[in-house]
């Protein structure tokens, strides 16, 4: 490794910004990222990984996030066993992170590890974010209105692959480290700091563990809305509720914040139309969908076929459409995976996207929203598909896609009796 990743910047160097209002809500954001862990300070220690493009963005939040673990160890009455790295921001990705983080697993047993970064990488659901960094998006539009994008991604799947971070996974699970990585990419800075990560941690595993219960014998989903959307999904039974947002077991990885149930539809049977009217994977914020959208989608068996009317495949005249199919050809594989179904979601949390404009309205915070649904197309084995399974999806793309407004959720279990999880827009019972 490099010097710079040998001697990361000391946390003790960065000047805070003293305001009352922030300070508090920093309090509350570190105390819930924190919980989430279910931190044992007599029994383990904590490490925090982050970037000075977080630090220079928001200097209150690893400040907070300190605050919070000298409180609790202090109170347990152990010495203090908490490490915070801040290593230099990449402008392109962050592989030197990943090698830090690879490098710093080896180190580490039973313990819970926090990364917060503003740098984008594969292994997130917002895949493409590395190619996306390589244009502006003038020269994006510009290479859309030209129908020249296709060419300028050909051959760039090799920096799409996850290989670094599946060595991660499997180093952490072999150590029994617990691992949630907070990633800001494209996304504002206050992803990190507002919104969906003030949400208390208990009401969101609480909303779960209800939907959990309530989808338990559900086989079929019937989604429906005002604007268009009709579609039967099937659901696959290994792949309920298979992304845990519990943290507090050995060896659990996922992303922050919380606040979804998720679970896969089978392709067979699987079909209907899709209106998206919220945002979608590959930075696609809401501003733009509501400029340009919304986007219908034709699925039959599993695989959208239609894009506003159009066959998939086909050229259209809307920047929208142009930029998401770009965004699945780019993990797209020769089966077609990236336009194949692999998740359903229920959001759960009530304070995302709270106080936020359009244009920062991502997928990966609004999917989390309580009362929408969203969508994702490409890779499901996250969701405990089974790699055997007809429906197993391995593209290197998962393109989260947001319903809002007024959505019906019609559930079908095997007794064959029906309930709304969701009616107009409303949860139903959590």
């Amino acid at each position: 490794m490099n010097d710079e990743k040998e001697n990361p910047i000391s946390v003790d160097n960065i000047e805070t910004v003293e305001d009352p209002e922030l300070k508090e809500r920093m309090g509350v954001v570190a105390k819930n990222i924190i919980d989430t862990f279910g931190f044992q300070p007599k029994k383990e220690s904590f490490l925090v990984i982050t970037d000075t493009g977080v630090i220079e963005a928001q200097p209150e939040l690893v400040g907070s996030i300190e605050e919070e673990l000298k409180g609790r160890i202090e109170k347990s009455g152990n010495r203090v066993n908490y490490r915070i790295r801040v290593l230099p921001e990449s402008k392109r990705s962050a592989e030197d992170m990943g090698e830090y983080i690879g490098d710093e697993l080896k180190h580490w047993r039973n313990s819970p590890i926090l990364i917060i970064t503003s740098m984008s990488r594969s292994h997130s659901k917002e895949t493409g974010s590395a190619i996306r960094e390589m244009y502006s998006r003038k020269e994006l539009d510009e290479q859309l209105q030209a129908s020249k994008i296709q060419g300028h991604l050909k051959g760039l799947d090799d920096q799409l692959n996850d290989e670094q971070w599946q060595k991660i996974v499997k180093e952490a699970k072999k150590r029994a480290v617990r691992l949630i990585s907070i990633t800001k990419g494209k996304n504002p800075h206050e992803i990190l700091t507002k919104g969906a990560v003030e949400e208390s941690v208990e009401k969101i595993l609480e909303r779960d563990e209800k939907v959990g219960e309530l989808m338990k014998d559900v086989k079929i989903v019937q989604l429906t809305s005002p604007e268009g959307t009709d579609i039967r999904l099937n659901l696959i039974e290994e792949a309920k509720g298979m992304e845990s947002e519990d943290f507090s077991k050995p060896g659990a990885l996922g992303n922050y914040p919380i606040g979804e149930w998720a679970c896969s539809p089978d392709w067979k049977g699987s079909s209907g139309n899709l209106v998206i009217d919220g945002p979608l994977g590959g930075e696609h914020m809401l501003d733009q969908v509501k400029k340009f959208g919304p986007l219908k989608l034709e699925i039959v068996e599993g695989e959208i076929v239609k894009i506003n009317g159009q066959p998939a495949n086909e050229l259209t005249d809307n920047p929208l459409a142009e930029s998401v199919k770009a965004y699945l050809n780019a993990g797209n594989n020769k089966n077609n995976h990236g336009y194949r179904l692999a998740e359903l979601g229920i959001g759960t949390n009530t304070k995302a996207c709270q106080g936020k404009e359009d244009k920062d309205w991502g997928s990966s915070e609004t999917e989390k929203l309580y009362g929408t649904v969203h969508i994702a197309v490409g890779s499901n084995g996250s969701l405990g598909v089974p790699k055997n399974h007809p429906s197993f999806n391995s593209a290197k793309v998962h393109c989260d896609m947001v319903l809002l407004g007024k959505i019906n959720v019609e559930c079908e279990r095997k007794d064959g009796s029906r309930f709304f999880l969701i009616k107009e827009g409303n949860p139903q019972g959590y």
